[in-house]
């Protein structure tokens, strides 16, 4: 089911005029230690561990003010706690569903070209704001519903695996809020998700 959702994640719109700014924060709940994995092409992330903050930094061309979707111009994941960095993403894209009384985001960052991406070489977000929140800073975020962990971080083809939780969210604008391009691929983000989730939890029983 990974393969869903890379092919959500190749799924671009053409941006606007503007480079506006989404930040996440959040703590890890699962580290290289717990597993006793160990990361290959990015020896900083062995220093992670249990309980850091982390933050991700997500750029994109235009604005977001509803559901849609949103090419992501750069992404970058760090450990605030011992400073391990994961910048390395080529692709990216945010998909923004209406719950109400909630906006569900969703997020696919590959470090890789497909068919790898889709293998375990990438970064996956899903959670929840207030629909009144979607372009203020400092909102609170919450985990949506059977959808867990909020962050994902894949490399090594799946065998370095880092799990948080998203609990804060942040938008930086330089410019007039726009809704993007409204796209079909956006009412099956949550869906593609939830499969993704319960097939890798499934896959590690």
């Amino acid at each position: 089911m990974r393969t869903v959702l890379f092919l959500f994640g190749i799924c671009y719109l053409t941006g606007q005029l503007h480079a506006d700014t989404i930040s996440l924060g959040g703590t890890i709940t699962q580290s290289l230690a717990d597993s006793g994995e160990t990361a290959i092409n990015n020896p900083a992330l062995n220093n992670i561990v249990d309980g850091d903050t982390f933050q991700v930094l997500m750029n994109f061309s235009g604005a977001v003010g509803g559901p849609g979707n949103a090419s992501l111009t750069s992404v970058e994941f760090e450990d605030t706690t011992v400073s391990a960095i994961e910048n390395g993403f080529i692709s990216g894209t945010l998909a923004i569903d209406s719950a109400p009384p909630d906006y569900q985001l969703f997020v696919v960052a590959c470090l890789t070209t497909q068919p790898d991406c889709g293998q375990g070489n990438e970064l996956l977000l899903s959670f929840q704001i207030p629909i009144s929140g979607l372009n203020l800073a400092g909102v609170t975020a919450g985990t949506i519903a059977n959808l867990s962990p909020s962050l994902d971080l894949l490399e090594d083809d799946g065998n370095t695996e880092i799990q948080g939780s998203i609990t804060q969210y942040t938008y930086r604008t330089s410019g007039p809020a726009q809704a993007p391009e409204p796209s079909t691929f956006a009412l099956f983000a949550g869906a593609a998700a939830l499969l993704a989730v319960r097939a890798r939890n499934h896959s590690k029983k």
